[in-house]
């Protein structure tokens, strides 16, 4: 099966303010080189290995954390360094596109540092789910996903190459791949500083200077995808379930963060993604 999904967009497609083009998961990615540019707008996000991208006389390597963003008809080149270069990618054009830009702070080709990763592929998982439909409105559906991802990428990219809060970063990870493993459990503060060795008040410190938010913020931001994962792929569980699933201890509790974070109850979202109304 094939994990890239490259689309001719109608008439009507293309009077959106935002439509798609190309998307690719876990995708391996080979040698690019395009004198001329590309046609569309593209987010290629790294997961695993590491690339370099060339654009003019700029040489940028891109790790995992990092995604690259490409004007269109900008000539450029990437390619891999560190096998295996894992990434997804998605492109997409529209009217609306270089205002919302404006707004993010992304007014040129190149890399950023993406201090919530998760969220950007969570939205580029959705929109690759739809657009693997027979689904008739998959195009409009696929369009209110690329500007949810715009907005994601407001929030979580860094415009500064500043290879200090890459290192923080880095210093996370481990923090980050522990509540990937244990998300369906109760964590403590105390676990997740003892996996870098550093006290609960210095991991709060870390995580609000590189994210931006407290440490059980991001364990929720996480559990709150997954359980989003789990109300699209699987109709026969219970809100209850997901919430046992996702480690939420209380259900009211998850339903309270979940409509704090996505501004619908559970039920809402699972009506809206399986029934589309």
């Amino acid at each position: 099966m094939s994990n890239m999904i490259i689309s001719t967009p109608t008439e009507i497609e293309k009077s959106l303010p935002l439509y798609f083009g190309t998307i690719g998961c876990m995708y391996h990615q080979e040698h690019i080189f395009r004198p001329a540019g590309f046609n569309q707008y593209q987010w290629i996000q790294c997961l695993d290995g590491e690339g370099e991208l060339v654009i003019g006389p700029r040489k940028i390597r891109v790790k995992e954390g990092m995604g690259m963003f490409i004007y269109p008809e900008i000539p450029h080149e990437y390619y891999e360094v560190k096998k295996p270069w894992m990434v997804c990618w998605i492109s997409f054009n529209g009217y609306e596109i270089e205002r919302l830009l404006k707004v993010i702070g992304i007014d040129k080709s190149g890399a950023y540092f993406i201090s919530n990763p998760e969220a950007l592929l969570f939205r580029i998982r959705q929109i690759y789910n739809i657009m693997s439909t027979e689904d008739n409105l998959r195009g409009v559906k696929c369009s209110e996903h690329i500007y949810g991802l715009l907005m994601d990428m407001l929030k979580y990219i860094s415009k500064s190459n500043d290879t200090s809060m890459q290192a923080k970063y880095l210093k996370l990870k481990p923090v980050f791949e522990f509540v990937e493993a244990n998300y369906n459990r109760p964590i403590t503060l105390e676990e997740l500083s003892n996996t870098i060795g550093v006290t609960p008040e210095y991991l709060c410190m870390l995580f609000k200077n590189i994210l931006g938010i407290r440490p059980f913020e991001y364990v929720n931001n996480i559990r709150i995808n997954k359980s989003k994962d789990m109300l699209i792929k699987d109709d026969s569980l219970k809100i209850k379930d997901v919430s046992s699933l996702c480690g939420f201890e209380d259900t009211s509790y998850f339903c309270f963060v979940f409509k704090k974070t996505e501004g619908i109850s559970p039920g809402e979202f699972k009506k809206l993604y399986l029934y589309g109304s």
